[in-house]
């Protein structure tokens, strides 16, 4: 079970890095991303996800 939940939290990570990569950000706002997502590892990701990603903003 552990496993599958570090395998999940994996995917979602490289998930975010990868539209992190593709978005249309500055060079900075993509390197503290990125370093957050990976030394926060769930929090990071949740963080992009709810208040980094430009295409869920209007």
């Amino acid at each position: 079970m552990e496993l599958l939940l570090a395998a999940f939290i994996m995917v979602v990570d490289v998930i975010c890095i990868l539209n992190i990569l593709k978005s249309d950000m500055k060079e900075p706002q993509k390197i503290i991303w990125i370093l957050s997502v990976i030394v926060f590892v769930l929090l990071g990701a949740l963080a992009y996800l709810l208040f980094g990603n430009p295409k869920k903003r209007a």
